[in-house]
């Protein structure tokens, strides 16, 4: 079986994974140029989501908030 990016992409979506879906060839070459073992690399990609969700989560409540 040949893994494709359009394969990961696929199964981060249906994971609900919407940064790793959207940046995965950004990841893969940020893995690929620091020389990321497998475990690292998927650290890395679950790093990245918690970060973009965290990042989504305080402009919502920002924008919540409407601040003057």
């Amino acid at each position: 079986m040949t893994i494709t990016i359009e394969n990961l992409k696929d199964k981060f979506k249906v994971l609900k994974l919407k940064n790793a879906s959207d940046n995965i060839s950004e990841i893969i070459s940020h893995a690929v140029e620091n020389y990321f073992p497998s475990e690292k690399l998927l650290e890395y990609v679950l790093d990245q989501e918690i970060e973009a969700r965290e990042e989504a989560r305080l402009e919502k409540y920002l924008k919540q908030a409407a601040f003057p």
